[in-house]
């Protein structure tokens, strides 16, 4: 299994006359604003981040990436990719044990057994 740590999305910056900026992910129709240029990249990789971290608690899908040359833009927009890290645990959901199993086909049907199945499920409740 490869887990993912880099994500990338595509963003539109629009410029506005007093100076501030938006930034708008498409792929997840949402948006986050700086007062200038300093902050936007730093607000923008926060905002990404936090989306795909509570995508991935949810344990729900990541749109698909839309490609820069097909987002419609006006004339005081650009596009850039944003890229963000979000760590190996936040993709890693569950631990799972894996337990010794014999499996046997008879007259079509799957038969499993689990040697020492007592050792692996313990339903006792002391």
């Amino acid at each position: 299994m490869k887990i993912v740590d880099h994500y990338s999305y595509p963003a539109i910056i629009s410029y506005f006359d007093n100076g501030s900026t938006e930034t708008y992910f498409p792929d997840f129709d949402i948006y986050t604003e700086s007062e200038d240029d300093k902050d936007l990249m730093k607000y923008a990789k926060e905002l990404l981040s936090v989306l795909i971290e509570g995508i991935l608690d949810d344990e729900e899908f990541l749109p698909e990436l839309s490609k820069l040359q097909d987002l419609a833009l006006q004339d005081n927009e650009r596009t850039m990719l944003v890229e963000v890290f979000v760590p190996s645990e936040v993709n890693i959901k569950k631990n799972i044990s894996v337990y010794p199993c014999v499996v046997r086909h008879e007259d079509g049907v799957y038969y499993a057994n689990f040697p020492d199945f007592d050792a692996c499920f313990n339903f006792s409740k002391g």
